[in-house]
């Protein structure tokens, strides 16, 4: 929204532009760049005269001049549509992270090759183990050798079938104390068309436990 004449003549409109929280950054990147002679790379936001803001992409190469000053040629690029997009898929994630987090029952997602690949704080607190322990594991990294084979034959039929599955069965957590749960899975479709399974654990009451021994 300046001229070419206008910042020509008088060049710190230009720098008046960039937010007050971004010049720093820029400004230690564009040392670092002047020093080594190494091309600068850097995003910052700027707020035009009319009140916009947006996010500026710069690539360029520095050249040292006679005088001792340096010289960056480059291009200057609007990229406020990515960081826009970018800020809305965070809020997303956020938002489906603490979603998942808020329900107390035990939740669960694992991809077509039987590896979690969500799951919320309920889960890791039943089975005793982290989310960083956990995401990208199969069953057999929490479960028994033969627990796990089951489950795995299970997960196949719910994947290959697209059938919803519930199984009432016995389950030692992490403190040795054995449950009476049962366990939710569906199918569904991610967007590249491939099969992911969602699982969701019920623990049973005192009452439930009490029946399915008699």
């Amino acid at each position: 929204e300046l001229s070419a004449e206008a910042l020509q003549t008088h060049p710190q409109q230009l720098i008046g532009l960039i937010c007050s929280e971004d010049r720093a950054a820029l400004k230690a990147a564009m040392n670092a760049s002047a020093k080594t002679l190494t091309p600068l790379h850097s995003e910052h936001r700027i707020t035009t005269p009319s009140g916009q803001l947006k996010w500026v992409q710069l690539a360029s190469q520095p050249q040292p001049e006679p005088n001792g000053a340096t010289l960056w040629s480059g291009v200057a690029i609007d990229i406020t549509d990515r960081k826009l997009a970018d800020h809305q898929r965070q809020s997303a994630h956020v938002f489906l992270s603490n979603l998942i987090n808020g329900i107390s029952d035990p939740i669960f997602v694992k991809d077509s090759e039987h590896s979690l690949i969500l799951l919320n704080d309920a889960f890791c607190e039943f089975v005793g183990r982290s989310h960083e322990d956990l995401i990208g594991c199969q069953d057999d990294s929490f479960l028994s050798e033969e627990a796990a084979h089951v489950t795995w034959q299970n997960d196949n039929h719910v994947l290959s079938s697209g059938r919803c599955d519930v199984k009432e069965d016995y389950f030692r957590d992490a403190n040795g104390q054995l449950k009476f749960i049962s366990t939710t899975k569906t199918r569904f479709h991610s967007l590249d068309e491939k099969h992911n399974l969602l699982g969701i654990i019920r623990e049973h009451n005192e009452k439930a436990i009490a029946e399915k021994a008699l």
